[in-house]
Order: C-alpha cells, then sequence, then structure tokens
C-alpha cells in the first residue's frame, strides 16, 4: 500500500495496522482507545469505506489538508466539511481493495508489524499487550 494512503497517528513506536471504516461503531471506539496508547505504538489507519457514508467521511479525511486531524475530527463528529477530491476517492479505492484481497471481512481489523491481525476493539492495556507481544 502506498504511504499516501495511510494515517500515521504518531511518528514513531511499534506499528498496529488499523483498517477503519468511519461509519463502523466498533472502528469509532477503537479509535477513542488508540488516543490513550503508550508511546511506543504507532497506530497506523488505513481508511476503508463500504457505504456510502463512510467512503464520503474517508474520502473528506484524506482529502483535508490534515488528514490526522479531520480523521480524529470524522470519528468523533461523524461528519466533515472538507471539499471531496478524486485523489482521496482514489486512495479509498485502494485500500478497500487491499482489504478485501486479504480476505478480510469486517472493521476494524488490526495487524501488526509481524502479520499477526485482530477483529475488534479492545481496552488500550490489552491492546498494547497484543502489540507488543512478540
Amino acid at each position: 500500500i502506498k504511504t499516501a494512503n495511510l494515517l500515521k497517528i504518531r511518528a514513531k513506536g511499534t506499528p498496529l495496522y488499523i483498517f477503519s471504516n468511519p461509519t463502523c461503531g466498533a472502528c469509532q471506539d477503537l479509535d477513542t482507545v488508540i488516543e490513550g496508547l503508550k508511546d511506543d505504538v504507532q497506530p497506523v489507519i488505513i481508511p476503508v469505506g463500504f457505504d456510502a457514508d463512510g467512503v464520503r467521511l474517508g474520502v473528506a479525511a484524506l482529502c483535508s489538508p490534515d488528514p490526522i486531524a479531520e480523521w480524529k475530527k470524522v470519528m468523533r463528529e461523524h461528519r466533515s466539511d472538507t471539499p471531496l477530491c478524486l485523489d482521496g476517492l482514489k486512495k479509498i479505492e485502494t485500500n478497500s481493495k487491499l482489504f478485501a484481497s486479504l480476505g478480510f471481512m469486517a472493521t476494524p481489523t488490526l495487524v501488526t508489524a509481524e502479520g499477526r491481525g485482530s477483529i475488534g476493539s479492545v481496552s488500550k492495556e490489552v491492546l498494547t499487550a497484543w502489540v507488543t507481544a512478540r
């Protein structure tokens, strides 16, 4: 996946890749959890969209001059005033195709740098332990 399709919430730490759909309730819950993670975990959001609102909100975040701040707003407020752009739509489509090609079926889908996967939202303590386990 191209780096431009990713939203790195932090600059460093152990990567945690999160396929997330803006209209998914569990994704919204997980977004709150990742805000509380320690600095040793680097959440990397891979926006996907599976319904019209999810696509629209994901595209808006990727079209924003500050995509990370816009993603957080979208997940918190379920809305965006950012104009949509073709580049953002292409990125969401690429991410959604990658999601499907990997056989994933639900969001949020979490993947560690080592390739371990999990589905759903958990507490920050459980998530930190799972990400940093070797």
